[in-house]
């Protein structure tokens, strides 16, 4: 079975399971400020206490729940950017982060995708849309727009 791996520069963010929700809001002052199911539906928390945050310049943390070949899979991100928008429904915060990916081979060492440099725009109403781009060439390689549920840390 192959494991994936995401690096976001010097910051590892590992495919997890469902319990490093938990461990994530435990370290380093991390608390959860809102989490969404995939169509944007508040779960828990507040989402103008996590747009209030974002605004006075909290840190963001987003786990992005997913499901892989028929299992619940957790990947945590730590974007560079995050910021609040506003559509004709509302306000969503939203956050971007950029990393390249890699994986774990049969051996369990990580192997990274050598030209695949990878763009996520995470939402608080379900969309999360990646893209990816050659970096020799500056070629689009993927471009995928889903809806997934998210829970949104804080760092106080």
């Amino acid at each position: 079975m192959t494991k994936r791996l995401v690096v976001r520069f010097a910051a590892v963010v590992l495919g997890l399971s469902q319990c490093a929700v938990a461990a994530a809001q435990t370290s380093h002052n991390w608390v959860v400020a809102y989490e969404h199911d995939a169509s944007g539906q508040s779960v828990s928390g507040s989402l103008a206490a996590l747009i209030d945050a974002v605004q006075a310049g909290a840190d963001v943390k987003v786990a992005v729940h997913l499901e892989i070949q028929g299992s619940a899979t957790t990947h945590v991100f730590y974007p560079q950017i995050a910021g609040v928008a506003v559509s004709s429904t509302g306000s969503y915060v939203y956050a971007m982060a950029r990393l390249q990916s890699a994986y774990f081979d049969q051996n369990g060492l990580v192997q990274f995708y050598q030209d695949w440099l990878e763009s996520n725009t995470f939402r608080t109403d379900g969309v999360r849309n990646t893209i990816a781009h050659s970096i020799a060439t500056g070629a689009l390689t993927y471009n995928q727009t889903q809806s997934v549920g998210m829970t949104w840390f804080v760092n106080r």
